[in-house]
């Protein structure tokens, strides 16, 4: 996994002496809207459930991605980030 994540994020974040985070709302909102079963979900309550989620994610945030990675530095340390919106055709449905 750490290595998938240093490739999609580049140099190395995600390897020993660095503090990483990242979030993928966007993948988030693609799991849930193609979700046929969540677990602890009954059926009759899984179509809500998704309109629900989906709707307070969108209302929420626009925000599609999010990458922090802190690494130590001589003297210091080093923060690089990435934030990625979400389209605005996508945002507004």
């Amino acid at each position: 996994m750490s290595t998938e994540l240093r490739e999609r994020f580049g140099g190395e974040a995600f390897s020993s002496g660095h503090v990483s985070a990242m979030v993928d709302l966007g993948r988030l909102r693609a799991d849930l809207r193609s979700a046929e079963r969540i677990p602890g979900v009954p059926s009759p309550l899984l179509g809500a459930t998704k309109a629900l989620s989906g709707a307070l994610l969108d209302q929420i945030t626009p925000l599609d991605s999010g990458f922090l990675d802190f690494s130590p530095v001589e003297g210091g340390g080093r923060l690089k980030g990435r934030v990625t919106l979400r389209a605005a055709q996508e945002a507004s449905r």
